[in-house]
């Protein structure tokens, strides 16, 4: 009835019995005005904790896909060789990197070679790869969203969602391309890391966000990934030196098979648990959970954080991975390092595992109602 205005919908599950009532204006709520039928009103609450005084991710970085290099076989190669007799010009030839090739907090070039020419279907435009962004992969695997931080001069089609800091655009291609934005975008943008909004991408809470809210679909596209919902923390650090750690664990197949139990608690048991804290943290105060809506999780486990040589280590292995051509000194170098930062990683993990507060913190929170909601989803 068009004349008649609903207060709220009944989700009947014929099969189970199961009945949700929901507001009417949930479907005014979604981002594309779409009724979720597995949504419950505990679901509806959660999402609306996870939206409270959250920005949307388009609110600080620009969203689009890469390239699409169609069809492939006049714009992709597999030597450079090939490439260059394609473009006759070297700066033409630029290393690409596809969905398949990105995982959580790693990616590989594998040794494909774009033909960077403006007569492809839909080129965008070279300042989108040429900084460092997070590229989100379109295929969401039983693992979660997949998502890692792309070094600038590395060019990606469309299987992946390439996000950058609105900061990190000049202003006069934001208007060239018609991007929409304003100062206040901005200035925004620069009070965030990527390392910090890559945790929150690769976080638990958001994919249940994803599979809940935004979409059922496998599948993650620029237009859900601009509305992931983004809280700024106390402090971004803690969150950068655990990516340092994360991305120096996955840096290679053997090393993540290897460590793949020290991998699963940094990324399950401690940047999980700091997300939820972050975003659930008045709500664990209002159930008594927590004395006040702090972030005390956050605060222990920063005192045992460490950095490690990420800088000078990703420069040299970058080097390495691309040109192979160390000195023996840089070579020696770039062993020492990952040495030192492989040795400084495990013992601060061996310190979180011990700090009793630490562990019973955690406890806490994976013992709240909401959280077990969203893990026994996800499981």
């Amino acid at each position: 009835d068009k004349n008649k205005r609903y207060e709220q919908i009944v989700i009947k599950n014929p099969n189970f019995g199961i009945r949700n009532l929901l507001p009417y204006s949930v479907i005014d709520e979604h981002p594309r005005y779409h009724l979720r039928l597995d949504l419950s009103s505990i679901d509806l609450l959660i999402i609306h904790e996870i939206l409270r005084n959250s920005i949307k991710l388009k609110d600080i970085c620009y969203v689009n896909w890469g390239c699409r290099p169609s069809p492939s076989e006049k714009y992709v190669f597999d030597e450079f060789r090939a490439c260059l007799k394609r473009t006759k010009n070297e700066n033409l030839c630029k290393k690409l990197i596809k969905g398949a090739d990105v995982g959580r907090y790693y990616f590989n070039w594998k040794g494909r070679w774009l033909a960077y020419l403006q007569d492809m279907y839909n080129p965008m435009f070279p300042e989108l790869f040429e900084n460092d962004r997070i590229c989100v992969n379109e295929v969401v695997g039983t693992e979660g969203i997949k998502a890692s931080i792309i070094c600038k001069g590395f060019y990606t089609d469309h299987s992946l969602s390439n996000v950058i800091l609105y900061v990190h655009l000049p202003n006069n291609l934001l208007k060239e391309q018609r991007i929409e934005h304003n100062r206040e975008y901005i200035g925004l943008s620069k009070k965030f890391s990527l390392k910090f909004i890559l945790s929150i991408i690769n976080s638990r809470i958001i994919w249940w966000f994803h599979k809940k809210w935004i979409t059922n679909e496998m599948n993650i596209y620029p237009e859900h990934v601009k509305n992931i919902p983004i809280k700024l923390p106390t402090k971004q650090q803690p969150f950068v030196i655990l990516y340092d750690y994360m991305f120096l664990l996955n840096t290679t197949e053997e090393r993540r098979t290897k460590e793949k139990e020290l991998i699963e608690f940094i990324d399950k048991q401690i940047i999980d648990s700091l997300v939820y804290e972050l975003y659930f943290k008045e709500k664990f105060a209002k159930d008594g959970l927590y004395q006040e809506p702090k972030e005390y999780l956050f605060e222990a486990v920063s005192k045992h954080l460490k950095p490690i040589n990420y800088e000078r280590w990703n420069e040299l292995y970058w080097k390495k991975q691309l040109e192979n051509k160390l000195t023996h000194e840089e070579e020696k170098e770039l062993n020492n390092l990952e040495e030192e930062n492989l040795k400084t990683v495990k013992e601060v993990v061996e310190k979180i595992r011990n700090d009793k507060k630490i562990s019973e913190l955690i406890e806490k929170i994976k013992s709240h109602p909401w959280v077990k909601i969203i893990e026994n989803k996800l499981s």
